[in-house]
């Protein structure tokens, strides 16, 4: 009876699991455990905090790639705003309603 003893890490559902088992080669059957693979769960853990953070830095950068270009926005309105108070003469107060 020849029969072969596997040992297979995967991700099932999100958990990391070790799959043992062996099967018989003439019947092609046999049997099997999947166990917690908890050491490769803390490498899969630590590469998700990194990524995390990877991507909190790149939300930042862009929110202060954003701010600036609003605020350069913002500038310009006002400077234009100036140029043309100038060209009419001051500044108009509008009526109230």
């Amino acid at each position: 009876m020849l029969q072969v003893h596997l040992k297979a890490r995967f991700i099932l559902n999100g958990v990391c699991v070790i799959w043992k088992g062996w099967i018989d080669c003439n019947r092609l059957d046999g049997t099997g455990c999947l166990e917690f693979d908890e050491e490769k769960s803390l490498m899969e853990e630590s590469k998700e905090r990194e990524r995390q953070e990877k991507i909190a830095l790149q939300i930042q950068e862009f929110n202060q790639q954003h701010r600036l270009y609003s605020d350069q926005e913002r500038q310009a309105e006002e400077s234009e705003n100036l140029r043309r108070m100038r060209r009419n003469g001051g500044i108009k107060l509008e009526q109230p309603l």
